[in-house]
């Protein structure tokens, strides 16, 4: 089967005023493409489609729309980053919704608080979704109105009761990012998703990808925060960890909150 993904960037950035700006550029579909590669050999997991990155400066809310409707039966896993100058935003257990009446669950959250503001990232997931009819919207709503990042994305082949497996969050100042350490997976057949949000003062910073693993949103060129989510399909047994290098002018070192997710294959 040959999956592909379009997907658009809207950058976040800070005036020298303090007010928030944006800036939309388009993400290269050649360069971020998922090969049939990216789903591991004799897995019934597999990636299907994700929504374009949907960011808000700030709001109460963020939505995204599926180019195409998901399947019923399939998992829906929504990568979420939250950022506040002022007051603590946390992403609440019922901090995601959709339009076709199904019921999300927090996998994982972290946040934390630093001389730049508050920033809070999560990974929510809804399965098995029910029959789907028209546009498939996911809305974020975090604890307060604030900036917004995010992006939903389709799964077919992952558990359809009590699929979340281990998960690990952590937080830093260093240009060696890291989610955390999760316990040993269950078994060997599971999905990592990992999310990392990280400062970065110039905006003109870097940040690589996780080996093994597919980019689903990323951006590192905003000022102040910037966002990555990626995710793996695993074939052994083991702990996991997502890992990157932050790089670039203002850097130095970005102040970073990430975590991590596996989901069981059915």
């Amino acid at each position: 089967m040959s999956h592909r993904c379009a997907s658009v960037a809207i950058v976040l950035g800070m005036t020298s005023c303090g007010r928030i700006a944006f800036d939309p550029r388009p993400i290269d579909d050649a360069a971020h493409a998922v090969p049939d590669a990216m789903d591991a050999a004799g897995s019934t997991i597999a990636y299907m489609q994700s929504t374009p990155e949907g960011r808000v400066f700030p709001g109460p809310s963020q939505a995204v729309s599926f180019g195409s409707v998901p399947s019923a039966g399939d998992t829906i896993i929504v990568d979420v980053s939250a950022f506040n100058a002022n007051a603590s935003v946390t992403w609440p257990p019922t901090g995601v919704v959709d339009d076709q009446g199904n019921t999300y669950a927090v996998a994982v959250a972290a946040s934390d608080h630093n001389a730049v503001g508050y920033f809070a990232d999560a990974i929510y997931y809804s399965t098995p979704i029910g029959a789907t009819a028209g546009t498939f919207t996911v809305t974020a709503m975090p604890s307060v109105a604030s900036a917004i990042t995010m992006v939903a994305v389709e799964y077919a082949g992952l558990a359809s009761a009590n699929p979340v497996d281990v998960t690990a969050s952590n937080t830093g100042a260093s240009a060696n990012a890291s989610s955390g350490t999760t316990a040993p997976t269950a078994q060997a057949d599971e999905l990592a998703v990992a999310v990392l949000g990280f400062t970065c003062n110039s905006g003109t910073c870097t940040v690589t990808i996780p080996a093994g693993y597919a980019v689903r949103l990323t951006e590192a060129n905003s000022a102040w925060e910037n966002v990555e989510a990626a995710d793996a399909i695993l074939s052994t047994i083991g702990t996991q960890s997502a890992a990157w290098t932050t790089g670039g002018a203002g850097n130095s070192p970005p102040d970073y909150v990430a975590c991590i997710a596996t989901f069981k294959a059915d």
